[in-house]
């Protein structure tokens, strides 16, 4: 899967810098805004997970504790104090569960709505291309944007590039 990725991402580069090198370079450059909202969004629901993990395995333990000690807990009448204890053990892995889905949440929002500024930010900037070539008369003007260029280098750099390195 990495190696599919990473060819989409190199082909695609290539093609883009045929079809406009300076436009393509301007949408590779938001690029790495994706890559760390991305990299922060893991890094987030790996250590939530972690603590959601822990808390549980706390249940876990505390519950197999007391069926093995049953009769004890049986003798000093303790069950209301063992189903505070686990209910709370089991709230505090209830909260991590709660609060990885608000981080997620969070930054899966942050890097959509980053990749749609992206998708508005360059096709602002293709049409600004576009009528700028129109208007240019130098003969040595060597790039010279169209639509169909433009077009070209959003669809290769925003969605090969930015969904490859979001995936």
């Amino acid at each position: 899967m990495g190696v599919s990725l990473l060819s989409v991402c190199v082909f695609a580069t290539l093609i883009a810098f045929t079809h406009g090198w300076s436009f393509t370079i301007v949408a590779g450059a938001m690029v790495p805004v994706l890559i760390i909202t991305s990299f922060y969004k893991e890094s987030a629901k790996a250590t939530q997970v972690l603590a959601e993990h822990r808390a549980f395995i706390r249940a876990k333990t505390f519950a197999e504790e007391v069926f093995t000690n049953i009769r004890t807990v049986m003798v000093f009448s303790g069950q209301k104090k063992e189903i505070a204890t686990f209910k709370q053990e089991l709230a505090t892995g209830f909260n991590n569960v709660r609060n990885k889905l608000y981080i997620t949440s969070f930054t899966e929002g942050a890097m959509w709505l980053f990749i749609f500024l992206f998708y508005a930010f360059i096709y602002w900037y293709g049409t600004v291309k576009v009528l700028a070539d129109r208007r240019c008369t130098d003969s040595m003007h060597y790039e010279v944007y169209d639509a169909g260029s433009m077009f070209t280098v959003c669809q290769f750099v925003l969605r090969h590039i930015v969904f490859s390195s979001i995936s």
